[in-house]
């Protein structure tokens, strides 16, 4: 037990490493844009983001997720039908985006008028769109090392991908072209360029493996209940800017995108620790072990969380007031209101909402959608007259009504089935696996 505690470190540090250095780039990025750019610009580049990890996260998540409760049941029985079943995923991808590009062509006019206010701003859009698939795909890279173990791997890529982007947009700083278009557009590239070479070095057993209908079947069948879920889940968790932008103004989005670059980190973390826990819930699960282990890093979580918080809330005076310009000291109030949505997403994404969703995904899926129909409501009533700071005061408060449901049916579903019997296989992998469906 104490060998796979100290691997299980050790492939989280090849995790949380090479994320933490992306994400305090990407803090520190944001900090010297908000010196180059005002509000507005500022803005714009924040809700095009926020469209990038909002759509990854309902389309790559949903499909990265079906695979992770598919293919490590398969990875020591049938590892070529584990192959088949990650490239239906890396295949399925770009054939969505594909589809939806047509569209969006047409509708960049329009979404850059709800969005900016100002319909000149669809090539924006559009390259944020291209940094999304390029995202997705190197997200599937990513996956292929997190069945097979590979954090090593998993962490040089990352560091690479975070080194070529932002020495792309360190020269496009020190060139003075920093616009919105140009900034997403050092996204797109990076992107592409760092998973072209990764997906031709390192993954291809993966890119080899015949390609299987029936491997794109079972995918499907996990993914048509995962998806919606999975689209509801992360609309209620990134709706915010969105109703911010549109309602009070892209300049409101920008003080509220510098607040959401902190509230980011928390929720950042706990995703690094999701890439090396969710392969393994099923198989431990299946082994008697996730109870003890569920307790043990839930409750790690929440006293990290409110240690977080107590520190915010003592150093957001005078940090805020050194690192933020004049234009943007507006946020340290919102920083405040919003982190705790951060925290609470730490607390449920390294184990609680990867476990409900290989479980009770339609449990999630209708919890959610009103959870939606509340926010929407709400912001819909109170931001166009108090702006950013109301709108993550409604955030942090539906977040922890989420994490509040989530870890409830989590605690109880542990404790009624502690091995995992009806949960911890798929009738195809039990039949591959010689065991009873």
């Amino acid at each position: 037990m104490g060998v796979k505690k100290q691997s299980d470190i050790k492939d989280m540090l090849w995790v949380a490493i090479p994320k933490g250095i992306g994400g305090l780039s990407q803090l520190l990025l944001s900090l010297v844009l908000i010196r180059f750019m005002g509000p507005s610009p500022f803005g714009i580049v924040s809700v095009c983001l926020s469209c990038v990890l909002l759509l990854d996260s309902v389309f790559g998540s949903a499909i990265d997720m079906a695979i992770f409760r598919l293919a490590p049941l398969y990875r020591e029985s049938q590892p070529l039908r584990s192959r088949q079943i990650e490239q239906a995923g890396l295949l399925l991808k770009p054939v969505v985006c594909l589809l939806l590009l047509g569209p969006l062509t047409i509708l960049l006019p329009a979404l850059s008028r709800l969005l900016f206010q100002d319909p000149s701003h669809g090539l924006a859009l559009l390259m944020a769109f291209g940094a999304l698939l390029g995202l997705l795909m190197f997200r599937s890279m990513q996956v292929h090392f997190q069945i097979e173990h590979r954090f090593a791997a998993y962490g040089v890529a990352d560091v690479t991908h975070t080194a070529v982007r932002y020495t792309a947009l360190g020269i496009l700083l020190a060139l003075g072209l920093a616009t919105p278009v140009s900034i997403l557009g050092c996204y797109l590239a990076s992107a592409f360029l760092v998973t072209a070479i990764g997906l031709h070095a390192w993954t291809r057993p993966v890119l080899a493996a015949p390609f299987n209908r029936s491997a794109v079947g079972e995918l499907g069948s996990v993914l048509k209940w995962y998806l919606p879920t999975v689209v509801v889940g992360s609309i209620a968790s990134r709706m915010d800017v969105f109703f911010v932008s549109s309602l009070a103004g892209v300049g409101e989005a920008g003080i509220y995108g510098v607040a959401q670059m902190f509230a980011l980190v928390p929720q950042l973390m706990g995703t690094y620790a999701a890439a090396v826990y969710s392969p393994r819930i099923l198989p431990m699960w299946r082994a008697g072990g996730l109870t003890k282990t569920y307790f043990r890093v839930q409750t790690l979580l929440v006293a990290i969380s409110a240690a977080v918080y107590l520190l915010t809330w003592t150093a957001i005076g005078p940090l805020g007031s050194r690192l933020l310009p004049a234009d943007y000291q507006r946020a340290k109030d919102v920083i405040l209101w919003l982190v705790p949505t951060g925290l609470a997403a730490m607390i449920n994404f390294p184990l609680t909402i990867p476990l409900l969703l290989y479980t009770h995904s339609r449990l999630l899926l209708a919890a959610d959608m009103v959870c939606i129909a509340l926010a929407a409501f709400v912001y819909y009533l109170a931001v166009p007259g108090h702006g950013a700071a109301v709108a993550a005061a409604v955030t942090s408060g539906i977040a922890f009504l989420r994490l509040l449901f989530y870890q409830g049916v989590a605690v109880r579903l542990l404790r009624r089935d502690p091995e995992g019997a009806h949960w911890s296989g798929t009738a195809e992998a039990n039949q591959y696996a010689g065991a009873p469906a």
